[in-house]
């Protein structure tokens, strides 16, 4: 074991062979600017001759390519608060990222973030050593977030993040037919009064979900007044109790409330049957993600199914395409929904 430890050949020894500095290896490596392309042909034939263990699985055009994608999850707070990150939604996110890479000979490497490392520059291994050929990234994004994207010298695809990024492709829920979904159902059930209890009005999720909603009402004639609109910061559990509890004591009347998240939806659903709002006779109520719990409740949940495990399909497509050359364009892709109905609506 020793002796295999000795001959491992590292950075300093290609450097020093090449007589560059061992950050000119690294930058070469990494893809990075500024490096002449004599210099990356010098490294690379080096590199392959003393079996480097790290070497990458082609060299095209002066460009590595390692065979394989980096995850990166960047949220605002690390670790999560309970509740707060659904993790069945990006599990299967990742799952579908990871099928579609290795079917096409790629291997996926994962990292969370929160705001506060990006802020310090402590990001992980995977984000400061490279190594890989490209990038998905589901974010918060904040200014010094969107600084770091831009450093980063691969392709990256963000996925179902909170805003549009100029220069970036991209991979979003289909919002829009969502809630023509949820609404179409609900109006055939005879639901005529609608509210909604919305998430972080920052995040395009809850934008495009409002705006779904009060498109899909007014193509039917139906308006959703302002009273019917209950903005909450965030799409956990409490959040939907307090917007239930806010339509209560507004006395606005309503028999269809739409939630943007599940866990909203389970609030809710507990603030109306505590006040004595039968579910679903008196009020018929829906959730948005299909989480794992969504079925299991004293009510089970009509929920919007967003296929996340298709979500990361796409956007280790879109990436992968970019990183072999195949596809230079900016993209915008929307996954494919559906409706699941149970007993809440």
């Amino acid at each position: 074991m020793l002796k295999q430890e000795q001959d491992k050949v590292t950075l300093s020894d290609i450097a020093s062979r090449a007589g560059v500095t061992k950050s000119t290896v690294s930058m070469v490596f990494r893809n990075k600017h500024g490096i002449s392309q004599a210099t990356r042909q010098r490294v690379m034939e080096i590199a392959r001759e003393m079996k480097y263990t790290l070497f990458p699985v082609r060299q095209t055009r002066g460009k590595v390519h390692w065979g394989q994608v980096g995850f990166v999850i960047i949220s605002k707070e690390n670790p999560p608060l309970p509740g707060k990150l659904p993790m069945h939604y990006f599990s299967h996110m990742m799952r579908g990222c990871a099928a579609y890479a290795e079917e096409k000979g790629h291997s996926m490497v994962f990292s969370h973030l929160d705001w506060k490392q990006v802020d310090e520059g402590t990001l992980s291994a995977v984000l400061n050593r490279g190594y890989v050929d490209g990038f998905l990234c589901r974010a918060w994004i904040s200014p010094k977030v969107k600084e770091m994207l831009q450093n980063i010298n691969v392709p990256v695809v963000l996925m179902d993040c909170d805003r549009y990024l100029d220069g970036y492709s991209s991979v979003q829920v289909n919002n829009i037919k969502a809630m023509d979904l949820v609404v179409e159902h609900l109006v055939k059930q005879g639901a005529k009064r609608f509210a909604t209890i919305t998430g972080n009005m920052e995040h395009q999720n809850a934008q495009e979900r409002l705006a779904g909603l009060q498109m899909a009402l007014t193509r039917r004639g139906i308006s959703l007044p302002s009273e019917g609109i209950i903005i909450e910061s965030d799409f956990c559990d409490a959040n939907g109790r307090s917007g239930a509890k806010k339509l209560i004591a507004s006395g606005y009347r309503f028999d269809a409330l739409v939630c943007q998240f599940d866990l909203m939806a389970y609030g809710a659903i507990e603030e109306l049957c505590s006040a004595g709002i039968k579910v679903p006779d008196d009020v018929r109520v829906t959730g948005f993600d299909n989480e794992e719990f969504s079925d299991k409740l004293a009510i089970p949940l009509t929920t919007v199914e967003t296929d996340s495990f298709q979500v990361g399909r796409l956007g280790a497509k879109l990436l992968l395409a970019q990183t072999s050359g195949e596809n230079k364009q900016v993209l915008h892709v929307h996954s494919e929904v559906s409706l699941v109905v149970r007993q809440s609506a």
